[in-house]
Formats: structure tokens, C-alpha cells, sequence
């Protein structure tokens, strides 16, 4: 009879005694793949968390690099270069767009390619644009001040915070009903002049506030944003401030970080009566679910896969121990049942920084709240205006209406 033995294995090996053979070589592959998952996931999670700080945490960030030629402009209309160019070049509706030393508004679309955009053009400060000139096209679509952008005579005034005094820009009106409008995550004012020039001209007295870390205001003492865990108080300041000065109710505005930082002083403070609606556009009422939208659009350093969701969920765990970071507390959805304000809702369908998940689940969850509800297609994050101002206009003026004359 042969002998069938397996090539490499002794004559009458038992299966214990193949595996102590193996048992070894097995035990340090198991130690090496363990050793490779714990510096893939400790370098990787620093490294995706330090960019959570760039972009969500870090009140000092720098300003955008001008990006798109300037290719002609004839007074009427210019033609930028779609060269790797945002997707709003190619978007209808009104945008801002400055320069170096200038600053207008680019309107409706003339012409298109893939390799330049011709758009109309209404000039507002500084030089006019130049071919060969690069220029930052911006969703905030009014430059420097009130006055500057609007035409609005306006009042440079201090509300006094618990950590110190909030510069805010003020436009008297002849209402009863103030306007208290909050700003984003960049930290400028500007965001709300959109809004402004909707209040402003119909006579509603519009405060453009703004809260801890603002340039001439004071710093958090976390030195960090805390999407309203911290800055909802001085939402409390300018609402008492418009009340101090004569506002009967109030209705306060908040944009992407501003969202939360309204909806976090609704729910934590206990002198909002004074309050009759929120504007929210866009809210970022749950930085978890931005984060996650955001890690979709990564990729893994050198290998360029993309980031797994136990990655993003491990960089949460570690963001919240370099930076303190409570994500329940700042997960606002999970507490919509204690709101009891009227809501005008405006989210773009395109939005990449806000998942526009949120304001669907707000409005799902609270439609006895939610006054009205604006998807507006095309529309990337706070651009609803950008895209369809006569609708946002009605919108608010209309909201503002119905719930200051149930006062």
C-alpha cells in the first residue's frame, strides 16, 4: 500500500499537532494585523480630527484664496474661467464676487462652457474687475456694511454679553417687530445682510448680531465654536437688547452654526417670551451628521480610498477627548419636542456641508412648528436666497407677518 502523506506534514500528524505547528506563525500574523488596525486607526483618527478642528472648531481660521480668472468684462456682464471652478459659477441666481480691490454681484447666465461662464454683472465698491484678476465667488453676495452693500443707513452698536460686549450692526425700522438675525460658523456678519435687506426695506428693525469668538468680541475661554453649548447666551443679550431699546416681539434668524446657536437659546433659556418665530437656514442642528456628510466627500491619505465609517466614528470618539467635543449636547434634533416657537425652514438640496437631513427631520418630527418649509433645488449650503431670492423674500416677510400679529 502507498504512502499518501500531504507533502510537509509528518507520517500520522494528528489535527492538534498541525495546529501547535501553526500556532505560532498564526499568533504573530494576528499580533501584526492588530499592531496595523491600531496605527491605522490612532493616525488616522489625529489626523481626520485635527481637520474637524480646521474647519468646525477653530475660531481663527484664514479667509479664501481668490480662485477663478477673471477672463473680460465689458461693464455689463463678465467672463470667469470654468476652470475647476465651484459649482455656483454655473448656477443661476445672485452671487457675490470679489476681488483683490473690488466687489460686485454676478446675476443670470449668458453664455457657457466648459471652459468659461459669461454672467451679468452689477459693480457695487472698489475697482471694477480686470481681465487676468483672479476673484472668490461667495455666497454672502453683499460686501463690507449695511451702508456699503444696501444703501441702509445703519448704527454701529454694543449689546453687552456675559463675557463682554458683541458688536452688531443695527438698521432702524418702523415696526413693532424686531429682526434679530445670527450668523455662521465663518464669523462675519455679512451673512446676514440677505436677510437684512428682506427686513430692512419693509420697515422690521433688524439687529445683525453676533456672539463669542467674533473679531472685536470676546473669545470663548475654550478658545473654541461650540454650535450654541456655549454661545446661546448671547442670543439671550440681543434678544434683550431689541427689547431694551422697544422691540414688542422678536423674531430671531439663524444661519448654518447660527441655527444652533438660536435653537440651543430657545431651549436653554428661560426669557424667551419676548420671542415670536425662528428663521432657520440651513441649521446646523447636529454637527455629528455634518461631520458624517462631510467624511463622505475624504479620502484616506497617500491611498486614496475612502474613509470607512468606523474611521469617522473612532475620530468622533477622539475628537471628544482633544476638544471636549459633547456630541449629544450639541445634537439638537433630539430635542425638538421642547421648541414651542413657530419656524420658517430654508435648506439647499445640494448642501455639502449641512446634511439637508436635518431639516427634514425637523420639519417630520415637529410639522405643528414648522410654519414652512423651503427645499430649494440647486442650492448649495445657505445659498436658498442665492437661488430664488423673490421666493425667500415672500417667505419671510410673510412668516414675519403672521406671527407678530398673533402678539
Amino acid at each position: 500500500m502507498s504512502d499518501r502523506s500531504v507533502p510537509g506534514e509528518a507520517v500520522g500528524e494528528t489535527a492538534w499537532s498541525r495546529f501547535e505547528r501553526w500556532r505560532r506563525p498564526l499568533l504573530w500574523l494576528a499580533v501584526v494585523v492588530a499592531a496595523l488596525a491600531i496605527l491605522f486607526y490612532a493616525a488616522g483618527s489625529w489626523f481626520f480630527s485635527n481637520m474637524i478642528y480646521d474647519r468646525a472648531l477653530d475660531p481663527d481660521r484664514g479667509t479664501s484664496t481668490p480662485d477663478i480668472e477673471v477672463l473680460g468684462y465689458d461693464g455689463e456682464t463678465i467672463t470667469l474661467s470654468a476652470l475647476d471652478a465651484p459649482d455656483s459659477l454655473t448656477t443661476e441666481g445672485i452671487w457675490g464676487l470679489e476681488t483683490s480691490d473690488g466687489y460686485g454681484q454676478v446675476h443670470g447666465i449668458v453664455a457657457a462652457s466648459d471652459q468659461q461662464v459669461v454672467r451679468r454683472y452689477s459693480h457695487i465698491m472698489g475697482a471694477e474687475p480686470s481681465p487676468g484678476a483672479f476673484a472668490d465667488l461667495e455666497v454672502k453676495a453683499f460686501p463690507s456694511d449695511p451702508l456699503t452693500g444696501l444703501d441702509f443707513a445703519y448704527e454701529d452698536v454694543n449689546v453687552e454679553g456675559e463675557l463682554g460686549t458683541l458688536p452688531a450692526w443695527f438698521v432702524d425700522g418702523s415696526d413693532s417687530t424686531w429682526v434679530v438675525c445670527y450668523h455662521g460658523n465663518a464669523l462675519t456678519r455679512l451673512d446676514c445682510l440677505r436677510l437684512l435687506d428682506i427686513t430692512a426695506t419693509a420697515g422690521y428693525p433688524t439687529l445683525v448680531a453676533s456672539y463669542r469668538n467674533n473679531p472685536g468680541g470676546p473669545a470663548d475661554p475654550s478658545g473654541l465654536m461650540q454650535y450654541g453649548r456655549a454661545e446661546w447666551p448671547d442670543v439671550g443679550a440681543g434678544v434683550a437688547y431689541a427689547v431694551g431699546r422697544g422691540a414688542d416681539s422678536v423674531v430671531v434668524a439663524g444661519l448654518s452654526m447660527g441655527g444652533a446657536v438660536v435653537t440651543s437659546y430657545l431651549l436653554e433659556s428661560t426669557a424667551t417670551d419676548a420671542v415670536v418665530g425662528l428663521i432657520l437656514d440651513a441649521p446646523a442642528l447636529d454637527l455629528g451628521a455634518s461631520i458624517d456628510l462631510g467624511a463622505e466627500d475624504e479620502s484616506l491619505p497617500v491611498i486614496g480610498l475612502p474613509v470607512p465609517r468606523s474611521l469617522v466614528s473612532v475620530t468622533k470618539w477622539v475628537s471628544s477627548l482633544r476638544w471636549d467635543i459633547d456630541w449629544g449636547a450639541i445634537d439638537y434634533l433630539a430635542r425638538v419636542d421642547e421648541l414651542d416657537k413657530p419656524i420658517l425652514l430654508f435648506h439647499g438640496v445640494e448642501d455639502s456641508t449641512v446634511p439637508i437631513a436635518i431639516s427634514d427631520e425637523l420639519q417630520e418630527s415637529r410639522p405643528d412648528l414648522v410654519w414652512d418649509y423651503i427645499r430649494a433645488p440647486g442650492a448649495e449650503h445657505t445659498a436658498a436666497w442665492n437661488v430664488g431670492p423673490d421666493l425667500y423674500a415672500e417667505r419671510v416677510l410673510a412668516f414675519i407677518e403672521t406671527v407678530s400679529s398673533g402678539r
